[in-house]
């Protein structure tokens, strides 16, 4: 019996979207299947999907307890019209900005089955259709990329093989340039975007062909290991450790890492110490954490520095109130 459920291709039109979470992207929808014009539950991550689209899913089909069968999406692509009667149909929708259905029929008259190519990649075209100026062909184009940035951004990610949940969070950090940043420098989204850490960006990286002791990837890798051995408590640890840490689980060869250790000490990124067991080790603080444990030892420091005199002890008093309840507690007892 497999144990794993089987991937499956679905192609068909979108007819409604049911419900959609704009913090991540997921989506419940009714999807008419192109072979069987039959309408299934689909769900899962998708962005800058709009009802009248073409879609071609991949993914496996699941039962809920209560909403009975669904098909999970794992990935997914818009299939953009290719007949002049879907080109025009697909305009005519309202899907892009600034373009109503007079608009898209003289557009699709002017440019047939060119017109999303030409408002893609030539732009400037635009203004060879009647009622097309440079204000509005500048708004149709941003439009156009705007709508489609998100599932471009989607499909890269998908490609990737990292979460596309995080495609809502990226696309509001880096907007329509997202996959370029990313593409430069992947390890950019563990400081810029909460909730992104190093094997997300590494992954990213890997896939763009990142050399394995590439410094980028080297330094990202040291401050990872940092915030990891101060989330479980830590505020240092051994050079050593972080050279074999390295070495060990991401391949990184150790004078690669030394280098990079230098290079973050360099930018006042890490601190570095003689190790407090008087060897020759070298101990390694994030540099807020060496902050915090400065300011906590001088404000200890402080405290200590000020005389305190203990309260005075009326030692007779005391005896006399102890005696005296003792003799009550017997009283009470013999009656």
């Amino acid at each position: 019996m497999n144990k794993f459920p089987t991937i499956t291709f679905l192609e068909g039109s979108l007819e409604r979207i049911t419900y959609f979470n704009a913090e991540n992207h997921y989506t419940i929808a009714k999807l008419k299947t192109s072979k069987t014009n039959n309408m299934v539950t689909i769900v899962g991550t998708m962005a800058a999907v709009n009802p009248g689209q073409n879609l071609k899913i991949k993914g496996v089909w699941g039962t809920h307890p209560r909403y009975g069968q669904q098909f999970k999406i794992m990935s997914y692509e818009v299939v953009l019209p290719a007949t002049i009667d879907g080109i025009r149909k697909y305009l005519k929708s309202g899907i892009i900005k600034g373009i109503g259905p007079s608009m898209a029929n003289r557009m699709v008259s002017c440019f047939g089955a060119k017109t999303l190519e030409i408002i893609e990649k030539k732009p400037e075209r635009l203004l060879e259709v009647k009622g097309i100026g440079k204000a509005k062909a500048t708004l149709i184009c941003n439009a156009w990329k705007d709508h489609h940035v998100a599932r471009s951004l989607m499909q890269f990610l998908q490609s990737m093989g990292v979460q596309t949940s995080y495609c809502a969070k990226i696309l509001r950090e880096y907007g329509t340039n997202a996959i370029n940043v990313i593409s430069k420098d992947p390890f950019r989204m563990t400081t810029d975007i909460p909730g992104i850490g190093f094997y997300f960006a590494d992954t990213v990286a890997q896939k763009l062909g990142t050399e394995k002791d590439q410094p980028r990837r080297v330094r990202a890798c040291i401050i990872h290991i940092m915030q990891e051995v101060a989330n479980q408590g830590d505020v240092f640890v051994y050079q050593d450790q972080i050279v074999k840490r390295c070495k060990n689980l991401f391949h990184i060869k150790s004078g690669a890492t030394l280098n990079e250790i230098d290079t973050l000490f360099a930018a006042g990124e890490l601190v570095i110490e003689n190790a407090p067991d008087g060897t020759d080790s070298k101990i390694v603080y994030l540099k807020e954490t060496h902050q915090a444990e400065t300011g906590i030892a001088n404000r200890l420091r402080a405290l200590l520095s000020v005389p305190v005199t203990p309260p005075g002890i009326d030692a007779e008093r005391i005896s006399r109130e102890v005696q005296k309840k003792t003799c009550h507690n017997a009283l009470f007892r013999t009656t």
